[in-house]
């Protein structure tokens, strides 16, 4: 699991490449452009875009201005009950663009933080009992929205 807050310079471009993670990218500040197998992704503040494992993503930075992104990255090994009900980790597309998630920032805020414990069994309790099932519903919330 991967969890930090990167900012970029004006016009910013990260190659193409994929990973076996899931990468959520929120927009804090700031435009950008996410490539997804050859499909350009439009992305202002309040916006996040989900890539699957083994997708071929790159990234720009829209415009004259820098662009914040909080980044989370992680495996899933198996979809549990608590992840279930997310209906994008068991979907075959490139990507999912989600513009309804601002909730979802203060949950990715908590797990940033947790992400600084010393104590790594801690960290990882918090993550199981208290974060990742509220990150969960956060987006199935948005999803829901987004996709009726």
């Amino acid at each position: 699991m991967n969890l930090c807050k990167l900012e970029f310079c004006a016009n910013y471009i990260y190659d193409e490449h994929f990973h076996d993670e899931y990468e959520i990218n929120y927009v804090n500040l700031g435009r950008c452009i996410m490539t997804a197998e050859d499909k350009n992704v439009a992305l202002r503040q309040g916006e996040c875009i989900i890539i699957p494992p083994s997708y071929r993503h790159s990234f720009m930075v829209d415009g004259m201005q820098k662009c914040q992104i909080t980044q989370f990255g992680f495996k899933l090994l198996e979809v549990n009950e608590k992840l279930d009900c997310l209906i994008l980790f068991k979907s075959k597309q490139p990507y999912f663009k989600i513009t309804n998630c601002t909730d979802v920032l203060e949950n990715m805020n908590n797990l940033y933080t947790y992400s600084n414990y010393s104590s790594y069994a801690e960290y990882n309790k918090l993550l199981l009992y208290k974060e990742n099932p509220r990150l969960c519903l956060g987006f199935e919330k948005a999803y829901s929205y987004e996709y009726k």
